[in-house]
């Protein structure tokens, strides 16, 4: 435990470390652990890669047709996910064009690897989202095939019930 003076004296300390003070020097810290943008909470879309970016938000929606919120929010997960794989093949491209195979040392390697489990992990996320949307959307269609009744039930108690799981007997249960 921390006597008395070191707390007095931490305190004292941390004072004068409390970062930059300026806009421009804030803005400037902000991206100090900014190189690629795989891990960022918001994509940052070149204003030379807006076009294709564009191409493929229409072409992705277009193929899994989001409806209601929830599917929205999971194709825009897909969207990025998508979008940070061409990245990274990109970044990969890039690396292996400068890399001499004959080499005796390995000076991207560590890159390389750093690449793969980002991908490994956007692969992942993505076909979880796709399973995900599949589900809605399956779940969206049964509901659709159903009574208006049922229906009705469904949407105001269990908004997030499978519907696909419930029984044979679901007239039953709302009549």
């Amino acid at each position: 435990m921390a006597t008395a003076a070191q707390i007095v004296a931490n305190q004292a300390n941390a004072k004068h470390s409390t970062g930059p003070v300026s806009l421009e020097g804030k803005a400037r810290s902000a991206q100090n652990a900014r190189r690629h943008g795989f891990t960022a909470r918001h994509l940052k879309i070149t204003p030379e890669d807006r076009a294709e970016f564009e191409e493929l938000e229409a072409a992705l929606r277009l193929k899994t047709r989001p409806d209601g919120c929830l599917e929205v929010e999971i194709f825009h997960r897909i969207l990025t996910h998508t979008w940070n794989l061409r990245r990274i093949e990109t970044f990969e491209c890039l690396i292996l064009a400068e890399t001499d195979p004959l080499a005796e040392t390995d000076a991207h390697g560590g890159q390389l690897e750093r690449y793969a489990r980002y991908r490994r992990d956007l692969e992942r996320g993505l076909y979880r989202a796709l399973k995900e949307l599949s589900k809605l959307q399956t779940e969206r269609a049964a509901l659709s095939q159903q009574h208006p009744d049922v229906v009705k039930g469904v949407r105001e108690n269990v908004p997030l019930a499978e519907v696909t799981r419930l029984t044979s007997n679901t007239d039953e249960l709302f009549f």
